[in-house]
């Protein structure tokens, strides 16, 4: 279970796309499990919900949107390629800034 805690539009510090951030690494993940027999669980960081989580794209993506989990979820479904999730931290879940998130989460969920 990867832990891919990045969003989509993460940078690296000269403003090129980082190697890392979401759709990437998931790739990278996705043609490693071809290569065996294992399934893919993915971890994702409710914890930077409606945070400063810095991503070297000015204000940061987590600050300017409340569905990149919703979307990272949906991401892995359309891969077929992934077989769960685990969200860090569960505590996320009752925050206050993580609400438009979770609402959102929910509903991709039902």
């Amino acid at each position: 279970m990867p832990q891919i805690y990045w969003g989509f539009e993460h940078q690296l510090s000269n403003g090129s796309p980082a190697p890392f951030a979401f759709e990437n690494n998931l790739k990278t993940w996705i043609s490693l499990v071809k290569k065996g027999h294992a399934k893919l669980y993915i971890g994702l960081a409710m914890y930077k919900a409606g945070s400063n989580a810095r991503d070297n794209t000015g204000i940061p993506e987590w600050k300017r949107y409340d569905n990149i989990i919703s979307r990272q979820v949906e991401a892995g479904r359309a891969s077929g390629a992934v077989a769960g999730y685990c969200f860090y931290e569960y505590g996320s879940f009752q925050e206050d800034i993580c609400q438009k998130e979770v609402k959102n989460l929910l509903k991709v969920f039902r």
